[in-house]
C-alpha cells in the first residue's frame, strides 16, 4: 500500500459476479427476491475475502433454516466486524463500514 492508501495490484473486473459457496442461493435467484449486494468501487481482495466467509457461514446456517439462506456481507460497525444477511440491512444508506485493500475504511451500502 501507499501512503494514499492505493495498493499495486489491480481490482476484480466490474461487472464480475462474487463467488457463492454450493448451497447458497446464486445470482440466478435475482429475480426472485433476494437483495443481490453490489460491487463496491474501491475494494478489493480483502473486501472480497471477508464477504466470502460471511457466505461460507451463512451457508451452513442456510442448511437448518431457510430463511437465512441469502447473500452474507461483512460490514464493520465501530471497531467490530461481523457478518450480515444483506436482505436485512438498509441499503438505502451507506457508512464507512467496507474496507480496501489496504485497510482503510471506505463507504459502501448497507448499514446494520
Amino acid at each position: 500500500c501507499t501512503q494514499q492508501g492505493e495498493t499495486g495490484s489491480e481490482a476484480p473486473a466490474p461487472g464480475r459476479e462474487p463467488e457463492v459457496p454450493a448451497g447458497v442461493p446464486g445470482t440466478e435467484t435475482a429475480g426472485k427476491g433476494l437483495k443481490v449486494p453490489p460491487r463496491v468501487p474501491g475494494t478489493g481482495h480483502l473486501q472480497h475475502v471477508l464477504d466470502s466467509q460471511c457466505m461460507v457461514e451463512v451457508a451452513k446456517l442456510c442448511i437448518a433454516d431457510e430463511s437465512k439462506c441469502d447473500y452474507a456481507v461483512a460490514r464493520r460497525v465501530g471497531s467490530r466486524w461481523d457478518c450480515y444477511l444483506y436482505g436485512a440491512l438498509d441499503d438505502s444508506h451507506s457508512t464507512d463500514a467496507c474496507t480496501d485493500d489496504c485497510g482503510n475504511a471506505i463507504t459502501c451500502p448497507g448499514v446494520p
